[in-house]
């Protein structure tokens, strides 16, 4: 028992630790870091990496010169392919297009084909102290009353067989649920992870652009010490349709695409830097733009520190 009380104190820890929000010099800082990586990999050839890097700090400096320099030369396939979009979240793969020979087009059909059927569904067994059920008819219709730390084994989206490691606790009815989200899974689709803390969901949440799906219909419980989660998700019944004649809207076929490769520390600016600006009201953009018009890699801001920013 003291053992539960014990893990139920440090998620909801974790909860408020995660809460607390970057000053507006920090964001700035990140988005000068994010800048010098995305002119590093476009030195060293990587343009679809540098363009998916710099491609993060395009809501807060969209006419700034850097994002201009690193995006010329590349074609509009190629800044789509790698740039997020919104409404599709994780339903879409951020990976760079490749020109298959017709060889490759062949031999990649018939699994891309049953790739793309597959990634409709998404079951978990969950193993760990856990208690609650949870359903949803996309993130906005949904039901939750559940905390967890859990091991799990199983598959869903994007191509993903393997496990799944997560310390949550959800509670609330509707768009608003309480939420704290800490886990990675790991497996044939590669890696992807979160952790971040919400109450207010929509599709721009960083949950839902690296990790979960939005559209997603589902439910799960947890039983003390067991507990399984299913899924189906809509969005990707139109990706299995399209690739009949093969079109690509979720932009994860094995025959036309290739996965992006950055360090750890790439992939940890963009996810940082993203859910930093996602709890920035209106206001703050507008202090932000204020106080920093232009990016200046040069230096790391002024030495200022402007109160944090409110979260939504």
């Amino acid at each position: 028992m003291r053992r539960k009380i014990a893990l139920l104190a440090f998620v909801f820890s974790f909860l408020i630790v995660n809460c607390a929000s970057p000053t507006i010099k920090e964001i700035n800082d990140s988005a000068v870091a994010i800048a010098k990586e995305a002119k590093e990999l476009k030195a060293n050839g990587k343009t679809e990496e540098a363009i998916r890097v710099i491609s993060v700090i395009d809501v807060l400096h969209p006419d700034d010169p850097i994002i201009a320099e690193i995006k010329s030369g590349a074609s509009v396939e190629q800044i789509e392919s790698v740039t997020p979009t919104v409404m599709l979240g994780y339903n879409k793969a951020l990976r760079a297009k490749v020109q298959p020979t017709t060889t490759e087009k062949v031999l990649w059909y018939i699994p891309d084909r049953i790739f793309d059927f597959i990634d409709q569904f998404e079951v978990w067994i969950h193993v760990g102290p856990q208690i609650g059920v949870g359903g949803h008819l996309t993130r906005a219709i949904q039901a939750e009353a559940y905390t967890g730390a859990t091991i799990a084994l199983g598959g869903g989206q994007k191509k993903m067989l393997g496990f799944k490691s997560e310390a949550n606790t959800e509670i609330g009815v509707g768009p608003i649920v309480a939420a704290g989200v800490f886990g990675a899974k790991v497996g044939t689709g590669g890696l992807a992870y979160n952790a971040d803390a919400l109450w207010f969901h929509k599709p721009s949440e960083a949950v839902y652009q690296t990790y979960r799906d939005y559209w997603g219909l589902g439910a799960h419980f947890g039983l003390i010490y067991f507990g399984a989660e299913a899924e189906y998700h809509p969005l990707e019944i139109y990706d299995f349709l399209a690739g009949i004649i093969l079109y690509d809207p979720m932009n994860d076929d094995f025959a036309t695409t290739r996965r992006l490769q950055y360090t750890s520390r790439q992939t940890g600016l963009i996810r940082n830097f993203s859910k930093s600006v996602g709890s920035l009201e209106e206001e703050d953009l507008a202090l932000y733009k204020k106080e920093y018009p232009k990016l200046n890699i040069g230096s790391t801001g002024t030495q200022e520190t402007t109160p944090a920013p409110k979260k939504k």
